[in-house]
């Protein structure tokens, strides 16, 4: 694939293997902005280890690619590989970019394990055979290929590119040999340098530095200056122009005029006036011909810089988007981040097209860019199946809360104070705690046989069949959530912006005490919702999540979060590692990771608008609560 700076890429990939993982990255300019500001990126990435790999390196190319965006870092091989080294991965890069001559120059190096070469001519010339950290830089030229990458995976290349001319072909036949080799990950990039689609030097003499010298260089030297292009208005009408040719044209008129009195004092010979005639008729033929040719020049001209201008719009933002759907595998972050600009450019210079004969193509642009979107973005539309109508309970029942034990629903009406009990899969229901109405009934928890209410002013629980009462004390101002661990209650209250334990044993609920260690606070007085697996977890109304472990902070950062997002409810799986967040809002349920808090999917559903809780039944089903129904879905 190339670019505008005229390098060609192909990969060459393993990515997975036993305690490895390795892939390429490959940053290009698509526009003169971005090749000023960072050029083209080559890179390969290595890690080794235990865990998810897979993840790890998807987070480290999304660092690599946030880095790389950075201009005051352009060129800086050397802070790349830095980079790589603190996170314990090993790789090689090649950094491609113009210098105030416009010659193509390049920046490459390479850590222990991954080697470097070009081939110019028939000569190849290892700029690494084995990565130490340092950096080579230099001039390339028209026709050099340059091959970069995990050491085995470079010295297949070396032995097959002799026999194997094509670039894509010599891909794939190293590629199919990799797989044979013992486990492990490799990865390799070919480059082939083609003409730029910007003005290019030619003849350039290769020099190679001494060894001795302290940093490995190549120095390019040019022999030719560069040869500048002929205006493009000079060729819109013949050799001369379009002056030339109005001038040419008024000097003709001129001699048509003379030529015509003359035409009067001629003798009256008939040949001689049919000559005259004819002469004076050619010119007026001549005169009309060329009007008509700088008309269709002018209307041509004018037509060619439409179609000039339209081009660096339309072509710029298409490569974009096909890049970011061919991304989305390799970085999800990054392909959303580029389609996101793309969306942004398109709907900003749309505009200037309407009304022209290119405003459909822009159209169509725009239309495929949001085919893209809904590829690069996890926007999943989703059916919602009826499980339960709750009217068949208690008629005018509504839900405001929903929990799940494991065997049963526990649905919540704090308006008509009810609390029902629903076994899933099988529908049975029965009212367990009624006649709460006006009463503040805020919430309701359930694990195994035990489940407890949550009230304004304390607690009721029902323990394997037996009720225990609680009525709060003054230090629990404003309960907002409840949720259950095995032998305790947890109750979230933001108005003192606390977390309280309440102990469950006996068949009773025992005395409060505070949940986070000595020293450890935390505010969460714009709390929305409190979920618990075995850490706590509290969402508040901006759209972050806090994270407890064992009374103090635990990290979590979301990444990737989308547009307008707002956290209405949260349900916590632990068979999926998953985090669900009901966003009410914008009727959807957006999906991260539990371990990482990246960004996964959205649901987008009719029925989430008025959903009013959520929770998880199966590690791929989700029960919603709305209104008088509990509404099925599959992630």
């Amino acid at each position: 694939m190339a670019n505008i700076l005229g390098v060609d890429y192909y990969r060459v990939v393993s990515e997975t293997g036993e305690g490895e993982w390795s892939q390429v990255y490959v940053k290009t300019a698509f526009d003169k902005e971005e090749l000023n500001q960072f050029g083209s990126i080559f890179g390969v990435i290595k890690l080794s280890g235990k865990g998810d790999l897979v993840t790890k390196g998807m987070n480290l190319i999304g660092e690599v690619d946030k880095w790389c965006e950075d201009t005051k870092h352009k060129g800086d091989v050397a802070g790349l590989l830095a980079l790589l080294s603190k996170k314990l991965a090993t790789g090689a890069f090649i950094w491609v970019y113009l210098d105030d001559s416009g010659a193509r120059r390049l920046k490459t190096g390479a850590l222990s394990g991954n080697g470097v070469a070009i081939v110019r001519g028939k000569q190849r010339v290892w700029l690494f055979e084995n990565g130490d950290g340092r950096v080579v830089t230099g001039e390339i030229k028209e026709k050099d290929k340059l091959f970069f990458g995990s050491k085995e995976a470079v010295d297949l290349i070396d032995q097959e590119q002799g026999e194997t001319k094509e670039p894509e072909e010599l891909s794939e036949k190293v590629t199919a040999e990799m797989m044979k080799l013992s486990e492990g990950a490799r990865a390799a990039l070919i480059l082939l340098v083609r003409p730029m689609a910007l003005e290019m030097e030619k003849d350039e003499v290769l020099v190679p530095v001494r060894p001795q010298e302290k940093i490995k260089e190549l120095v390019v030297e040019r022999t030719e200056k560069r040869q500048e292009e002929i205006l493009a208005t000079d060729r819109v009408v013949g050799a001369t122009g379009v002056a030339g040719k109005i001038a040419s044209a008024k000097m003709s008129w001129r001699d048509f005029v003379t030529n015509w009195q003359t035409a009067t004092s001629l003798k009256s010979d008939e040949s001689v006036q049919k000559r005259h005639r004819l002469f004076l008729f050619i010119g007026a033929v001549f005169l009309v011909v060329l009007s008509v040719s700088v008309g269709l020049g002018l209307i041509k001209a004018r037509r060619d810089r439409a179609d000039a201008v339209f081009k660096a719009v339309y072509e710029p933002l298409e490569k974009k988007r096909v890049d970011a759907e061919a991304l989305f595998n390799l970085n999800p972050v990054g392909a959303r981040d580029l389609l996101r600009s793309v969306k942004q450019e398109i709907a900003t210079k749309k505009d200037q097209f309407n009304k022209t004969p290119y405003e459909e193509k822009m159209n169509d642009l725009a239309r495929a860019a949001g085919e893209s979107w809904v590829k690069v973005s996890g926007e999943q539309k989703s059916n919602l199946d009826l499980f339960f109508n709750l009217g068949l309970i208690r008629e005018k029942m509504k839900g405001d809360r929903i929990s799940f034990t494991g065997k049963e629903l526990l649905v919540l009406d704090g308006t008509a104070g009810i609390v029902a009990k629903v076994s899933y899969p099988d529908k049975k229901q029965e009212v367990i705690l009624g006649k709460g109405e006006g009463q503040n009934w805020l919430d309701v928890a359930g694990l195994g046989a035990n489940s407890v209410l949550l009230t304004k002013t304390g607690m009721t629980a029902i323990l394997s069949g037996a009720r225990s009462d609680l009525k709060f004390d003054a230090a629990v101002v404003d309960p907002l959530a409840v949720d259950i661990f095995p032998g305790a209650a947890y109750v979230l209250d933001k108005g003192a912006s606390e977390i309280w334990r309440f102990g469950l044993s006996g068949g009773q609920i025992n005395d409060r005490r505070r949940w986070w260690l000595p020293g450890v606070e935390a505010d969460v007085r714009a709390a929305t919702d409190m979920a618990i697996d075995t850490d706590i977890w509290v969402g508040l109304s901006n759209g972050k999540i806090l994270r407890f472990r064992r009374g103090q902070f635990e990290k979590f950062n979301m990444t990737d979060v989308p547009e307008s997002f707002s956290l209405t409810r949260l349900a916590i799986s632990n068979d999926n590692k998953v985090v669900a967040v009901l966003d009410r809002d914008k009727g959807r349920i957006v999906l991260f990771n539990k371990d990482t808090g990246a960004y996964m999917k959205q649901i987008l559903a009719d029925g989430l608008s008025g959903a009013t809780d959520l929770v998880w039944v199966s590690d791929h089903e989700l029960m919603i609560l709305s209104g008088d129904k509990l509404l099925l879905t599959s992630i």
